[in-house]
C-alpha cells in the first residue's frame, strides 16, 4: 500500500511546512549516506563504458535564439547523438481541449527514426524544463477530477500516436513528481501509478518515472516503473526554499553515495537510468542572461570534465546529458569546447 501524499492538483495544507520538512529529510539523508559510506566504504564501479544520450527541448532552444530544427539536426548529424530524451509538453500538444498540435513532436520523432536514434519519450503533467508543470491554460477552469481524466486521456492519445515507432525505447511518465521543484504541487502516487499502468496497458516498452538524484528519497518513485530515472547535479544556485540565504552550492556527495542510496532503497543499479546529468550552468537567472563569470560558478570546461568523470565512477550504464541546446549556443558564440567534448564522448 502506497503512503498517502497530498493530492496532485489541490492546494494541500503542508505547503508552508513542506520546505522545512524537505530540508530536514535532506539533512537526515546526507547523514545516513555519510555514516553508511564510512562503515562500508566505496565500491568499485564496473569498467564498462556507459551509453550516452542527450535531452532536447525545442522551446528551450528557441529561448536561446536558436533555430530549433537546425539545432536538432546538428545534434543528430554533427554531434552524432544516438539516444534522445524527448518530451510531449501538454500545453504544446493540446493547446485547446481535444485540439492537438503534433507537428513539432512528429518531426522530432520522424527525424530520429530516419537515423535509427533511440528515443525515451516523456508524457504527463510535470516534465523537464522550467516551470516543470506545462499545463494548458484551459485546465484552470476544471475540477480536480476533470483534470485527472483529461491527463489520462492526453497520455493515452500520445501513446497511441507514437507507440508504433520502432526506435521508441522508453516511456518516461512524469518528471520528479514527488520532489518539490518548479511550479508544481506534489503528485499523488496513486495517480502516477495509474498513469504508468495506463501506458503499460497500451504499449510493451518499459516505463520509468524520476526523482532528484541528490534530494529525492527514491522510495516511491524508484519502484513504480520498470526502470527508475535520476538527475545528477554537482554545483547549483539554490535558495533553499527561502529558509537560508541563496548560495552557489556544491553537493557534498562522493560518487559512490548513489550506489549506497540504491542499496538503501533496494534498487538494483542496473534498473537506474541517469536521465539528467548537469552539463550546463545553473544560475540565479535564465541561462542566456548569465555572464561568463556567472556561468563559470557552476559550469566550465574543467567542471564539465570533472562531472563526466564523477558520473562514470558512479557506475550508471545509461547517461543522458542535460544542456545540449546550450552547447550549440556557446559554439555559435565562438566557444566550441563543450560541443567538441561531447562529440568526443559520443565517438570514443
Amino acid at each position: 500500500m502506497l503512503p498517502r501524499l497530498p493530492k496532485y492538483h489541490s492546494r494541500f495544507r503542508l505547503r508552508r511546512r513542506l520546505p522545512k520538512l524537505v530540508l530536514l529529510v535532506l539533512i537526515s539523508l546526507f547523514t545516513v549516506l555519510a555514516v553508511y559510506s564510512f562503515l562500508y566504504g566505496p565500491q568499485t564501479p564496473s569498467p564498462d563504458r556507459p551509453v550516452y544520450g542527450v535531452s532536447f527541448d525545442p522551446y528551450y532552444a528557441q529561448s536561446l535564439g536558436l533555430d530549433w530544427q537546425q539545432t536538432y539536426s546538428k545534434l543528430l548529424d554533427d554531434l552524432g547523438v544516438r539516444h534522445l530524451r524527448l518530451t510531449a509538453h501538454w500545453n504544446k500538444i493540446e493547446p485547446q481541449p481535444g485540439q492537438f498540435f503534433w507537428d513539432d513532436l512528429d518531426w522530432q520523432m520522424q527525424e530520429a527514426e530516419a537515423r535509427g536514434v533511440k528515443v525515451a519519450l516523456g508524457v504527463g503533467r510535470k516534465l523537464p524544463r522550467w516551470p516543470e508543470c506545462h499545463d494548458p491554460i484551459w485546465l484552470e477552469s476544471l475540477t480536480e477530477e476533470e483534470v485527472e481524466n483529461e491527463l489520462l486521456s492526453m497520455i493515452k492519445t500520445v501513446v497511441d500516436r507514437y507507440h508504433s515507432y520502432p526506435n521508441l525505447e522508453f516511456w518516461q511518465v512524469e518528471n520528479e513528481p514527488f520532489f518539490p521543484f518548479g511550479h508544481c504541487q506534489l503528485a499523488d502516487p496513486r495517480l502516477v501509478k495509474k498513469e504508468i499502468d495506463l501506458v503499460r496497458s497500451l504499449d510493451s516498452r518499459p516505463t520509468y518515472t524520476t526523482d532528484s538524484g541528490e534530494g529525492g528519497t527514491w522510495f516511491i518513485a524508484g519502484h513504480l516503473g520498470d526502470y527508475f530515472g535520476i538527475s545528477m547535479y554537482r554545483v547549483v544556485w539554490f535558495d533553499f526554499w527561502g529558509l537560508l540565504p541563496p548560495v552557489y552550492f556544491k553537493y557534498p556527495l562522493p560518487h559512490w553515495s548513489y550506489r549506497v542510496k540504491a542499496f538503501l532503497t533496494q534498487l538494483p543499479l542496473a534498473k537506474i537510468l541517469l536521465v539528467e546529468l548537469q552539463a550546463e550552468p545553473w544560475g540565479d537567472k535564465p541561462t542566456p542572461e548569465l555572464t561568463e563569470a556567472e556561468e563559470a560558478r557552476t559550469m566550465s570546461p574543467t567542471k564539465f570534465d570533472q562531472i563526466i568523470d564523477y558520473s562514470q565512477k558512479a557506475g550508471f550504464k545509461r547517461i543522458y546529458l542535460w544542456g545540449a541546446e546550450w552547447w550549440l549556443f556557446k559554439k555559435d558564440q565562438g566557444q566550441p569546447a563543450y560541443w567538441e567534448r561531447v562529440r568526443k564522448l559520443l565517438i570514443d
